[in-house]
């Protein structure tokens, strides 16, 4: 699956690239595609209807800026992920090092610091 942006920020944000692009990442984005493929429904649903099956999330945050994302955030509420479809979405997943918390705290303490984010995105650490 071919994984290039064709914005110009795509081509030019060099601080999405080093936390976003690894190769995992990409493994997460093609499970993603393949479970809403099967389900004939969009990327964005099946990471809404992730999202919700999570029992720490309890308010989702989307940016709809057309209405047709605020339906289909809508219709992702009746998605139900099975625990195949679960472990599929979770396993590629591994957590990125918080880049803006570590350079904070270099500058502060000066010396350098990292940690693993809970990043929004589909992670294989949280318990169902």
């Amino acid at each position: 699956m071919d994984h290039g942006g064709e914005t110009n920020r795509s081509k030019t944000d060099n601080i999405a690239h080093n936390l976003y692009y690894a190769a995992n990442d990409f493994a997460v984005l093609d499970s993603v595609t393949d479970v809403a493929q099967k389900r004939g429904v969009s990327n964005a649903q099946i990471a809404l209807a992730w999202m919700l099956h999570k029992p720490d999330v309890t308010t989702p945050i989307i940016g709809a800026s057309k209405m047709h994302h605020l339906d289909e955030a809508i219709a992702a509420l009746d998605i139900k992920l099975s625990e195949d479809e679960m472990d599929q979405l979770e396993m590629a997943y591994q957590p990125h090092p918080c880049w803006v918390i570590s350079k904070l705290r270099i500058r502060r303490r000066g010396m350098e610091i990292h940690c693993a984010c809970r990043a929004p995105v589909i992670s294989g650490q949280d318990s169902r």
